[in-house]
């Protein structure tokens, strides 16, 4: 399913990477947002509704709806006509509010309705959805994952970036389909355990949370390759980190890490690692096997000038920035 939802975070990611790794910015250039499309990629959308009066003239032929950026109040009435809509963007207005006619919706599988900051609940109705797939709450007031998302079983993606999120429940290990997750903003301290049943996960998206530490079951995300915890509060990766054989990209930037585990070295498809703003003092010997690694920051850092001479020899075909460390010794 092509994504038609504009997510800033991946391009905010990306924009990141400031031309440090070209082979990570080709693995997105599918992610197109829609005000981007050119005419190439006009066919593979449904056409967009951007009026509901519209809309209503020919409610079944209506799969994609699009009222976003209206500054609406509410939500206007007859969505329960579009009996064959799949997409629907109610994202950057002003609602406080949604009519549980949504939930009569049965071929929905994507919901926007991100950045209504005065959206504090949804209609109990809305444990009727079974079939949506992706769901964009960022920056509502929401509060927590609703209950609903856990009953769709071909859920994919959840993007709940600034939602007011104090807790990710051990629910989020029913979803075995679930491919990407985007939890950045929030003010979560534990990943459940459950977290390891998810085998199709390949982008987790965490950053700006109050981790302290990562559950061992997090290295059954065997189907892992982007991976971002920065602004958290890690102190140590667990062991079972090096399980994570599919990783490429690892985020985590400003934590209270002092030393990275031998196991490190098992992650034998990193190519991409910023530990900037962490504490700690040297990289294992084993991070010699990580052949596919092309670039690691480990700027403001406590690291010697002698272990940094260790770590270039070690690593000869890597590029390490290591600009900047904290009371460094010789």
């Amino acid at each position: 399913m092509r994504q038609i939802i504009l997510q800033m975070g991946l391009f905010s990611f990306l924009f990141s990477c400031n031309g440090q790794n070209d082979q990570l910015k080709d693995r997105y250039k599918d992610f197109t947002p829609v005000d981007q499309l050119t005419e190439k990629d006009a066919p593979k959308l449904p056409p967009a509704y951007t009026s509901i009066k519209k809309a209503l003239k020919e409610p079944e032929k209506v799969l994609y709806l699009d009222l976003s950026s209206q500054k609406l109040s509410k939500v206007p009435d007859g969505l329960g006509q579009f009996k064959n809509l799949q997409y629907l963007n109610l994202r950057n207005n002003k609602f406080s509010e949604l009519p549980p006619e949504i939930a009569q919706l049965d071929k929905l599988i994507q919901l926007d309705i991100a950045y209504n900051d005065n959206l504090k609940s949804l209609p109990t109705e809305f444990d009727k959805i079974t079939k949506l797939q992706v769901l964009d709450m960022s920056g509502t007031s929401i509060g927590s994952i609703p209950k609903f998302v856990f009953k769709c079983h071909e859920f994919k993606e959840l993007i709940a970036n600034g939602a007011s999120l104090t807790e990710l429940p051990k629910e989020i290990g029913d979803l075995e389909n679930l491919e990407r997750i985007w939890l950045g903003f929030n003010k979560i301290k534990t990943i459940p355990q459950e977290i390891g049943n998810l085998k199709k996960l390949w982008w987790f998206h965490a950053n700006h949370n109050e981790f302290e530490i990562l559950p061992n079951e997090f290295g059954q995300l065997s189907s892992l390759t982007d991976l971002n915890l920065s602004y958290n509060k890690l102190t140590s990766l667990p062991a079972e980190f090096g399980n994570l054989k599919k990783l490429q990209t690892l985020d985590l930037y400003e934590n209270y890490i002092k030393t990275l585990p031998t196991e490190f070295g098992n992650l034998q498809n990193l190519s991409w690692v910023q530990l900037i703003d962490n504490e700690l003092t040297s990289l294992p010997d084993e991070i010699k096997n990580l052949k596919k690694l092309t670039y690691i920051t480990v700027q403001r850092n406590k690291i010697p000038e002698s272990e940094q001479k260790r770590l270039q020899n070690l690593m000869t075909n890597v590029t390490i920035d290591f600009a900047a460390q904290f009371q460094t010794m010789k």
